[in-house]
C-alpha cells in the first residue's frame, strides 16, 4: 500500500480520477485505460458491462465452462438437506 501512496505522490499525472457522469450523476474513476474506463462508465449509466469482451476466444470458452460447473455444482447444493425435508 506504501508504494502506491509513494508511487501516486510522486506521479499524480497516474492517479485515478473521480468523474461525475453527465446523465446519471453517478461518481465512477477514470483510469485512462479505455476498456476500464467504458466498463466504469457502463456501470454509472447503470448497465452491465461485459467483462468478458477482453479476452481471448481460448479464454472466454475456457471461463464459459468454469460458470457453467459452477452453476451446476449450485444446482445440488443443499439437495440433500431439500429432499430429507421433502420425504418428511
Amino acid at each position: 500500500m506504501e508504494f502506491f501512496e509513494d508511487y501516486f505522490e510522486s506521479h499524480p499525472d497516474a492517479a485515478i480520477r473521480k468523474e461525475v457522469h453527465e446523465a446519471t450523476g453517478q461518481v465512477y474513476f477514470a483510469t485512462g485505460d479505455a476498456l476500464v474506463d467504458r466498463w466504469e462508465r457502463e456501470i454509472a449509466e447503470g448497465r452491465e458491462p461485459d467483462y468478458d469482451e477482453a479476452l481471448t476466444p481460448e479464454q472466454r470458452e475456457h471461463e464459459t465452462a468454469r460458470r457453467r460447473a459452477a452453476s451446476e455444482r449450485e444446482a445440488f447444493e443443499g439437495l440433500e438437506e431439500r429432499f430429507d425435508v421433502a420425504t418428511r
